[in-house]
């Protein structure tokens, strides 16, 4: 059995990203279908390689649960994942920015 699994995710964008600046950075929540915190995170690698984003932290990994009041944006994502019942489907929420120091 699949669950939705949630992370808070920093990313920097590689040569070719079309997500974001080379002068940005951004921590998103990811949320995919796993059986296990490690699968969550092989799915959150492979998103990440095919966007062009490489991985700066990971953090707050866990079950997607509506006791954390999560934001209407995320409860519709895990809706969606759920009905989908898609195992390769990984999503992601709002990009929140930040300035790279260089």
């Amino acid at each position: 059995m699949k669950n939705v699994w949630i992370g808070v995710v920093s990313v920097l964008p590689e040569d070719g990203c079309e997500l974001l600046s080379v002068h940005k950075g951004a921590y998103v929540n990811f949320l995919t279908l796993a059986g296990d915190e490690a699968e969550y995170r092989s799915k959150v690698a492979s998103a990440l390689a095919h966007y062009r984003l490489e991985l700066h932290g990971l953090e707050n990994v866990r079950l997607f649960t509506l006791s954390d009041n999560p934001a209407e944006e995320l409860i519709s994502i895990a809706e969606e994942l759920q009905r989908d019942n898609n195992p390769q489907h990984v999503r992601f929420g709002t990009f929140h920015t930040f300035e790279r120091v260089m």
